[in-house]
This record gives C-alpha cells, structure tokens and sequence, in this order.
C-alpha cells in the first residue's frame, strides 16, 4: 500500500533564488490580510457562494449552505481551475507519471465510498453538475491523497508564554511534489476554503479548487486539525478517507473529546500521524492511526518518552513515523533503528529532533509564538539548513501554515512554481473577519 509515495518526494525541485531575495521575503513574513482591502471577483447564481481577492494575498472561496449547495457554488465559480486540477493530479500524474488507470484509482474510491457520509458525496455531485467536470474524475481526485511525507508541531501554555496559559499554535507543513501536472501545477492556484455548512461548524482550510476534504485547517469552534503520512503494513482502503476524517473533525468537533472520538471511532486506511488541538481549551492530542490500530497522546503520556524520542511540557511533535511501540511495530522490526543514518525512517527522525531542539532553545526566550513558528519551518526546509543538508537541496514543500485556533488566526505561505512555499512570505488571516466578509 504504498501507493503515491512519490506524491512528497524528497527530490528538491526548486530554482535557486539570491540569498537576499530570500531575505527580504522573509522579513516580509506575517503579512496580515485586511478585509478592507478584499475584492470580489466572483458571485455564485445563489448570491450566497462567492470568491474573495486580496491584493498579493491568496484567494478565499465562501462556501455556505447545506452541501450540495455548498457544491454548486463551488462548481460554478471554480469551474476551469477543477478542470486544470483533475488534469494535473489524475491524468498527468497519478496516470502518465505513475502508470496507473483511471480504473485502479476507482477501485480505490470504491473501496472507501461506503464509509463516507453521504453529505460529502451529495457535495461532490454539486460540483459536478455546477462545473460539467464527470462525477467520477472528480471522485478520483478527492480520494488521491492517501500519503504525505509532512510534518507538525503543537504547542501552547508554557512553550508558547513564558509565564504559562500561553495560546495554542499549530504548524502544518505540507511536503507535497511541486512538479504534479504537465502545464498547470495545483500550487499556481493557491486557494483558501472558508465552509459554513447548513447545521455543522464554519471551518478554514487551505486548498485547491475540487477538494472537499481537508489536510489541515481549523474551525469556529477553536479546533485545528493536521496530518502526517506515516506509512505502514497495516494498511487498507476500506475505511475512513484521512480528507473526509478531518472535515468531518472541522465540521463536527466543539471540543478536544470530540475530536478524538472521531479521529479513532472507524477504520483507518493507511498509516497516518495526526495532530489535533483545542485553542479554547489550550490542549491537544496527537493520534497515530493505522487500518486497524490507533494510539492517541497528550504531552505528558509515556509514549512522547519513548526514546530515542523525549516529552516537552505543552508540545507535540509528529513526522513520518509512529511513537508508540504498537503501532511502530507495524513499520519497523527494531524500533530505535530510525537513528541510523541508513535507515529509512531517518529522515524522519531528523525532522522530529530537530523541531524538538527549536522548542527546546525557544521556549526559553519567551515562547513559540506564530511568527517563530514559522520562522522554525522555513529554517527546517530551507537550502543549507538542518533537514535540508541531508539532500543537499531545499525541499519542495506546497504549502505551510501556523494555525492560531484560539486567537481565531492562521497564516499560511504556498509555493508558486517550482519555488517551494518556504521562500514567500506568509498571510495571516482572520477567520472572524472572513466569516463577517459579505460579497
């Protein structure tokens, strides 16, 4: 089951860029997104559903309503870009670039559609009949992300104040092939979804036109939601998709408890770090979730000190592999083998330590606040720095984002062409002023 591996390969796909370019950028980070400054460039026939400009910053499409509605509007206003996406990730990646058939990958939905709620596949059908792209490319699309090679970071209280009672932030860094389509890559149009769906909680995700799931975003509830692939032997496509997972947690969750009864209440499909937070209750969880087993731990639990790993006060960290010793098992036979340089899970490990050594140092100088969150992904993916000397390259990476739940704030850099998102500036956003935003 190690089917699109190769969608976060560690092959550096970037153009160099002078190092003072870089720089600039980078001083240029946390750029805030005023509503005052928004644009509409586009109205839904419903007048309800609507896409948001921002002069240099990334494109907000309004969903509300129940689902298929939801999906109308997402299909009439994003129409050609779910095209370019279907083109990009099913037909010249996943089949030209990968040897697969349209047919292989609708065994895939197939095996998962039974355990998706039917409200996501009424939205799917509202795309589709808004957009005139075929239901079924549309259901392959949404059921490729099986497997990333990402990672994360939670922190709050201490690690994030000095004093303590600090709030929550959440890093998402997805490490996701900037070369996927021939001629139109998904990071070309960098998009963000805001959902207010009939009877179910508003919610914010970075994405692509066509997507109705999610890897990451946060609600109106507090609550933030990312992943991590962690591949596995216990792995199986009848269950849960990890995108329709996580929208339901966003759509879903009011509070910590609940999240966790969803991330854990069915079948997994492939192996899958989670990371899941509550900034109204400064807390969080992180999940390791296989087809059959799952694992869920707080800061304190005995598995963050499985060693060669070791606990921090008030953070989370996951990458690429599994911490607790029953679902390790399922990855490797020797489980203290991932330091070893020849390992495959040492890139892992590398990535692990070494934002564990950032919050370490940066705690004590008053805290992992948004902006040294996103100071500590650039440094990690950067050329010439930590996890990118073991490939001699700057990693490609589509997107990051720092996820603030409680304080209602995100900010969030994506990549444009072969230039990894680690080299913009990041946008921060309100999710109070974008769910108040009117067309």
């Amino acid at each position: 089951m190690r089917l699109f591996n190769t969608l976060c390969t560690r092959r550096g796909s970037s153009r160099q860029i002078p190092w003072a370019i870089v720089l600039i950028l980078a001083l240029a980070a946390g750029i805030l997104v005023s509503s005052a400054q928004a644009e509409t460039l586009g109205v839904a026939p419903d007048g309800i559903g609507w896409l948001e400009g921002f002069p240099g910053g990334y494109r907000v499409l309004h969903l509300k309503g129940d689902h298929y509605q939801m999906g109308l509007q997402h299909g009439y206003l994003m129409a050609t870009e779910i095209q370019e996406h279907i083109q990009a990730y099913v037909y010249d990646y996943a089949i030209f670039d990968h040897g697969m058939t349209l047919a292989q990958i609708m065994d895939i939905w197939n095996s998962a559609e039974p355990f998706i709620p039917q409200r996501f596949k009424d939205e799917l059908q509202g795309v589709a009949d808004a957009s005139g792209v075929d239901l079924g490319e549309l259901q392959a699309m949404n059921i490729l992300p099986m497997r990333y090679h990402c990672s994360g970071i939670a922190v709050w209280g201490r690690c994030t104040r000095l004093l303590g009672n600090g709030p929550v932030h959440q890093t998402r860094s997805l490490d996701y092939d900037l070369e996927i389509g021939h001629t139109v890559h998904p990071q070309d149009n960098a998009l963000i979804i805001l959902r207010e769906p009939e009877s179910y909680i508003a919610s914010v995700s970075p994405l692509w036109s066509g997507f109705i799931g999610t890897v990451g975003g946060m609600n109106a509830e507090g609550i933030a939601v990312s992943e991590m692939g962690s591949g596995c032997s216990d792995e199986s496509y009848h269950g849960l998709p990890m995108t329709v997972r996580l929208i339901r947690v966003l759509e879903e969750a009011k509070n910590l408890n609940e999240a966790v009864s969803i991330m854990t209440e069915s079948n997994g499909t492939c192996g899958f770090n989670f990371l899941v937070t509550s900034g109204f209750e400064q807390d969080g969880r992180a999940i390791e979730l296989t087809h059959t087993l799952s694992s869920v731990s707080a800061p304190e639990d005995p598995v963050e000190d499985n060693g060669p790993h070791w606990p921090i006060e008030d953070a989370l960290r996951r990458t690429n592999h599994f911490l607790d010793y029953t679902t390790a098992a399922t990855q490797r036979d020797e489980y203290g083998s991932l330091v070893n340089p020849k390992d495959g899970d040492y890139f892992s490990w590398v990535n692990y330590y070494v934002q564990s050594t950032w919050i370490d140092s940066v705690a004590w100088f008053g805290g992992m606040n948004a902006y040294r969150c996103e100071m500590m992904m650039r440094r990690i993916y950067s050329l010439g720095d930590d996890i990118a000397k073991l490939v001699g390259e700057s990693l490609p990476v589509m997107y990051q984002a720092v996820f603030s739940p409680g304080l209602g704030k995100f900010r969030v850099a994506y990549a444009h062409g072969q230039v990894p998102a680690q080299r913009f500036p990041y946008f921060e956003y309100d999710l109070n002023q974008l769910l108040a935003a009117q067309p």
